[in-house]
């Protein structure tokens, strides 16, 4: 008895999983969101032949599944890179018009400019690329970043995890700043209010020592004994006796 195969589903993908994969390559590929045993076993396969179990992290990266549409390149171009058209095809050495004609599937668009695409908004130099950091950029021989603001300005990562507390430093040292500033000001005004006084009292003091002595000068004149002179024509002159016969 002749045996038949039976036909393969065509409307069910495979489950089974792709045992050529290893475990912690497996899991790369789901935590980027993929699953290898259903998505592209048989582009996981291919992959693993040539690279073997152990996948390197770029190249799960690339999503083996993902296929190169228009959509997916305009939607990098647009959305993710913030490219024009024109600057799209200036940076992949291509004609505006070969760049429209990708985003509208009348040409298939080529995997090699979607990934270039791809790496490109991954890389450290498109993160450097944001106005803000104009100018800036890492040396390849240190890992220094380095600032075109300031003369050999070059930040490890060392001295930029130490930022956090450099800054935290410089809040006490403000707020420090701000308490003795406040202190001072308070003891300006303190010794300006007794300088006030100072002289305020020593004009009461003069005030007051004049008034005791005019009080002494005329306790005296009260107190004083007028003594009256007679006048020469008001002496009484010695009576004469008259003689009687």
């Amino acid at each position: 008895m002749k045996r038949t195969s039976k036909p393969a589903s065509t409307t069910k993908r495979s489950t089974k999983p792709v045992q050529s994969v290893g475990d912690r390559s497996r899991w790369s590929y789901f935590m980027n969101g993929m699953n290898p045993d259903i998505d592209d076993a048989a582009g996981v396969d291919r992959i693993t032949q040539v690279f073997g179990r152990k996948h390197p992290a770029w190249l799960i990266a690339s999503n083996p599944a993902r296929e190169a549409t228009g959509a997916g390149f305009r939607f990098l171009r647009e959305h993710v890179v913030g490219l024009t058209r024109a600057q799209a095809a200036t940076y992949l050495r291509v004609s505006a018009r070969t760049v429209a004609a990708w985003e509208t599937d009348a040409v298939a668009v080529p995997f090699a400019a979607v990934e270039t695409l791809r790496l490109l908004s991954e890389s450290a130099a498109f993160r450097l690329s944001h106005e803000t950091w104009d100018g800036w950029f890492i040396n390849r021989q240190t890992g220094a970043l380095i600032s075109p603001d300031v003369g050999r300005l070059a930040l490890l990562p060392a001295e930029l995890n130490a930022l956090p507390r450099l800054y935290a430093e410089r809040d006490n040292h403000k707020w420090e700043a701000d308490r003795l500033r406040k202190e001072l000001e308070e003891a300006q005004a303190e010794n300006a209010r007794l300088r006030t006084l100072y002289l305020t009292d020593g004009i009461t003091d003069e005030l007051r020592g004049m008034q005791d002595r005019l009080n002494d000068l005329l306790g005296r004149i009260a107190t004083a004994r007028i003594m009256d002179f007679p006048h020469a024509n008001s002496v009484p002159q010695p009576q004469r006796k008259v003689a009687t016969a």
